[in-house]
C-alpha cells in the first residue's frame, strides 16, 4: 500500500470514530472529509499502473534488463504470487471500504433524519 493510501485509510478510520459526536455541522463536516478521502482512494486503485515484463527486441540499459530464460521464470513466479497477494489485499481492503460507506450513509442519514437541537449556552 502506497503512503497516500495508507494516509487516507487512516483519515477514513478518524471519519468514522468521529461521525456521530459532535453537532450536526461538524458531523457533517466529518462526512464530507470521509467521503473525499474515500473518493480518493478509489481514483488511486483506479489509476494503478502495473509494471510490464517485455521479452527481447529491446537494448539493455538503465530501464531494462536482459533476462535470462531461468531468470525471466523466476520473475514470472514472483510476480505471480506478489499478484495473487495484491489481489487478496484489495478484496479485503474494498470490502473495508464498503463497510465504512455503509457506516458514512448511515450516519448522514441518522444525522438528516434528527432535526436541529438548540444548542447549550452553557
Amino acid at each position: 500500500m502506497t503512503g497516500r493510501a495508507a494516509e487516507l485509510c487512516d483519515v477514513l478510520q478518524l471519519c468514522l470514530t468521529f461521525a456521530t459526536s459532535g453537532s450536526a455541522d461538524q458531523q457533517a463536516a466529518v462526512i464530507l472529509e470521509g467521503r473525499a478521502a474515500l473518493d480518493e482512494l478509489r481514483q488511486l486503485f483506479a489509476a494503478r499502473q502495473w509494471p510490464r515484463v517485455v521479452r527481447g527486441g529491446l537494448p539493455p540499459g538503465p530501464h531494462f534488463l536482459q533476462l535470462d530464460d531461468r531468470a525471466l521464470i523466476g520473475l514470472l513466479a514472483d510476480t505471480q504470487d506478489a499478484y495473487g497477494e495484491l489481489r487478496a489485499r484489495t478484496r479485503l481492503l474494498e470490502s473495508r471500504l464498503r463497510t465504512c460507506r455503509e457506516l458514512l450513509e448511515a450516519a448522514i442519514t441518522a444525522a438528516s433524519d434528527t432535526p436541529d437541537l438548540p444548542e447549550d449556552d452553557a
